[in-house]
């Protein structure tokens, strides 16, 4: 069965650019809609590239908790 679906040309436009040349609008758009699971995502990462977003995520945390503190403290005065 197959359903007409009214799009913009701006979003057909952009479709049609994330399209693979030997795929249909079907095929991308089921492919783009996916549901992954967290597990697809496992080993991506090198070694080095995982110990740099460890890091990085260990730091936006701090900043974060530092922020939140020094907000509770304007806050209690």
């Amino acid at each position: 069965m197959t359903k007409n679906v009214t799009i913009t040309d701006e979003a057909y436009e952009r479709l049609k650019q994330v399209k693979d040349d030997d795929e249909s609008f079907t095929e991308a758009i089921l492919r783009l809609t996916k549901t992954r699971k967290l597990s697809d995502f496992a080993g991506i990462l090198n070694d080095k590239e995982a110990d740099s977003l460890r890091e990085s995520i260990k730091k936006s945390r701090k900043q974060s908790q530092a922020r939140s503190e020094n907000i509770r403290k304007q806050l209690s005065t």
